[in-house]
């Protein structure tokens, strides 16, 4: 009976681990929008998010605005071309939200182009 319940711990245990191991680079990513707005989201390993942050500053020519050190964001976003956006990234997640009445048919172009690009950051080793 004990070997029988070290044997089930420990199958357990292994199962757990490889269930872990293999969700941990899985990656999500959705577009939705309406008529009213642009949702982004992305789901990913944690350890891309710096990858993430620097490709956002770049796109999106946000030098300071995105400087914090821990590469979490949660706030809205006021570019110097009119785009205003809501913006959270943090360890393996970003979610963007955009209202389409609020921004410019070329902003919400941009932020589509911009998430065509995220793929390929998430999808490089």
């Amino acid at each position: 009976m004990k070997n029988l319940l070290l044997t089930l711990a420990g199958l357990a245990l292994l199962s757990y681990g490889v269930f872990h191991y293999a969700n941990r680079n899985d990656i999500n990513l959705k577009v939705s929008e309406n008529e009213s707005e642009l949702n982004i989201s992305a789901e990913f390993p944690a350890e891309k998010t710096p990858q993430v942050k620097n490709y956002l500053n770049k796109e999106l020519n946000l030098d300071n605005e995105l400087a914090s050190k821990n590469n979490k964001i949660d706030g809205d976003i006021s570019l110097e071309d009119g785009t205003f956006f809501y913006m959270k990234l943090a360890e393996g997640r970003l979610k963007i939200e955009m209202e389409r009445k609020r921004n410019s048919q070329n902003a919400y172009k941009k932020l589509k182009r911009m998430f065509e690009g995220l793929k390929g950051v998430l999808t490089s080793n």
